[in-house]
């Protein structure tokens, strides 16, 4: 019964998350990429599921709640990963994941690296726990759980591994915690070379024939040019900060370093070194999963570490962080624009002035075409993102009290 209390509880605060994700009145550019089915900058597993949802007026407030609930549900995860500590300790571990910043901030957003974060979890919750039985379920006293026996928890690892390089690119940075995971099992070399190797070739094959693919990656190895070079170190110390709210934070990497963990420790040092190059906001939940498995290692063979002080720095750092770099709420004027545009029910297509995201396309049930001055004589509506060059507004009027200038035809 408490059990079936706490998950009833944990569903309310992800319910609440997702909510709250939707308050912004709009979605992000990169969640209208997976809502819509855009063929990058991910592989297609999860976008494809995604997308069989399209034709659902609630699509996204639907995803929204599954995501949330994968997320805030996973800290049973987390709880069996620290069964071999004390109680207060194990409270520490779930405290760390349900309250960092990084799973508060996005959970309930359409995104992959909360997915990728998901599998990274699941990885370190096996890499940590030495018996496949203890880890996968098996029933001991009569030897039953096919899934997970011998050979048949080899091709589960294998699966999920596949899945996870489907799901993101991103992936392919917890590779080791696959290679102990296989190890520990007793895998031989050809089981191996399959499933470890195989899905990392499969996936590879997938972005050499995706010309778009290829493309985002060129475009993300350029992303930090921007940044002075001075503040790359700058903004991967603050995702170590976020990624674990600070507390986690300094459990995870002691215990990594105290405990020498090859897979955990070369993990987060991939992951780390791939943010350095190509830092986002919401990278920070890769850490997460590896900080929860250095923590649990520390924790196994720490004195008692006080449960209230941790949870203050944890929620204070929480806290800090919402103030100084807020989740993003403000997810721009596409869906505001759009709704103005059609109440007017006009025919005709909607012009917009230069670059515009994915989200006016997710926003909008009309054709979107990029602002020429030929095409304005067939439009409904002009959008000036930017200073529309070229554009002649004679027989047009504005729309008043819009973030962004828009032109309907009188």
């Amino acid at each position: 019964m408490r059990r079936l209390i706490a998950i009833a509880a944990l569903e309310v605060h992800a319910l609440l998350l997702a909510w709250m994700q939707s308050l912004g009145g709009g979605v992000r550019t990169d969640e209208a990429k997976y809502l819509l089915n855009i063929p990058y900058p991910q592989p297609p597993l999860a976008r494809t599921v995604l997308g069989w949802t399209e034709g659902l007026a609630f699509q996204e407030i639907l995803w929204r709640v599954i995501f949330a609930t994968l997320l805030i549900q996973a800290v049973w995860l987390v709880w069996d990963i620290g069964r071999n500590l004390s109680r207060e300790h194990r409270f520490i571990l779930a405290a760390g994941w349900l309250l960092s910043t990084s799973v508060l901030f996005q959970a309930g957003t359409v995104m992959m690296a909360p997915l990728t974060a998901l599998f990274g979890l699941l990885f370190v919750w096996l890499a940590l726990n030495r018996s496949p039985s203890a880890s996968l379920g098996v029933n001991e006293a009569t030897g039953s759980g096919v899934l997970l026996r011998e050979r048949g928890s080899l091709f589960v690892v294998g699966m999920l591994w596949l899945a996870a390089l489907f799901t993101a690119y991103q992936g392919i940075l917890y590779m080791l915690l696959v290679w102990t995971i296989l190890r520990r099992r007793h895998a031989s070399l050809l089981e191996k070379v399959l499933y470890l190797g195989l899905p990392i070739a499969l996936v590879a094959l997938y972005t050499l024939t995706n010309p778009l693919a290829i493309a985002s990656f060129v475009n993300a190895g350029g992303e930090n040019l921007n940044i002075p070079f001075a503040l790359w170190g700058a903004y991967l110390v603050r995702l170590w900060i976020t990624g674990g709210s600070l507390a986690l934070t300094i459990l995870g990497i002691f215990g990594l370093l105290r405990s020498r963990n090859v897979a955990l420790l070369g993990s987060f040092i991939l992951v780390s070194v791939f943010c350095f190059v190509s830092f986002r906001e919401y990278y920070d939940i890769l850490f997460t999963p590896l900080f929860i498995g250095g923590a649990a290692l520390f924790l196994r063979h720490s004195r008692k570490i006080p449960l209230v002080p941790f949870l203050i720095v944890l929620v204070g750092t929480t806290a800090i962080a919402a103030r100084l770099v807020p989740p993003i709420i403000d997810l721009g004027p596409a869906r505001e624009v759009m709704r103005a545009i059609e109440a007017r029910d006009q025919p005709g297509d909607v012009l917009i002035h230069k670059y515009f995201g994915h989200a006016w396309q997710w926003e909008s049930n009309l054709p979107i075409r990029r602002f020429a001055p030929e095409l304005a004589k067939d439009a409904q509506a002009v959008i000036c993102i930017n200073p529309c060059e070229g554009f002649d507004p004679r027989g047009w009027q504005q729309l008043p009290d819009l973030p962004v200038e828009v032109w309907m035809r009188e």
